[in-house]
């Protein structure tokens, strides 16, 4: 696992632009109209910290930091030229944080007492069933009121690539999965919306934690 991480780290701290969400190309505008859609038009998010895995260059929290009055935005990404992209879009705001996922990767988000955990655009991106569990798994013990997921859903259950991050192709597409894999790894958690976007295959799940496992 670790060695794929590195190679995870190593194609996307290499990838064109456009595929690292760095929002150029005409691809800036697509992006934040989808992270209002599917985030901002669903929960309120005034007074709350935020965590965005995958942060790309950072177009989540600029689309939150200077519409909104959150408390604080947490950003999470492998690649290194991510998190200094992110971090150079978000230079004027204060209540920021970026943090480079280790390997063997390691999350806690439990520790950073968010009220969302966001991702967008990344979890489709995913190589492994493992590393997809994982991930749900920290989100599940997260304590977060709601969780915001983008998948790429075909309707035929998780489907991985049998060489997963082989190459810089076999980034795209890589994982398939549905509402209900992903709801079936998070008991904590109620379904609560599916939205479909079609243009983009794909759909945005929110979860809310459900009421009688909330935790002081």
């Amino acid at each position: 696992m670790n060695n794929l991480a590195q190679t995870m780290k190593k194609i996307w701290n290499t990838l064109p632009y456009r595929l690292a969400h760095f929002g150029v190309s005409g691809e800036r505008e697509m992006l934040l109209k989808r992270f209002e859609i599917l985030l901002t038009d669903k929960i309120d998010v005034t007074g709350k910290t935020i965590i965005d895995y995958g942060c790309g260059g950072g177009l989540l929290g600029l689309h939150l930091l200077s519409k909104f009055k959150i408390k604080r935005y947490i950003a999470y990404d492998i690649s290194e030229r991510s998190i200094e992209r992110a971090k150079a879009e978000l230079k004027e705001f204060g209540n920021t944080e970026f943090n480079l996922v280790p390997i063997p990767h390691s999350w806690d988000f439990k520790s950073k007492a968010p009220d969302i955990i966001a991702c967008f655009a990344c979890i489709i991106h995913f190589p492994t069933h493992l590393y997809l569990n994982n991930f749900m798994q920290e989100c599940n013990k997260s304590n977060a009121k709601y969780l915001v997921f983008e998948i790429r859903d075909n309707g035929h259950g998780t489907l991985f690539q049998k060489k997963p991050y082989s190459s810089k192709d076999s980034v795209i597409h890589a994982c398939y999965t549905t509402a209900k894999d992903i709801a079936g790894m998070l008991e904590n958690y109620e379904l609560i919306d599916e939205t479909e976007l079609s243009q983009v295959e794909c759909k945005t799940l929110t979860f809310r934690k459900k009421r009688d496992r909330i935790t002081t």
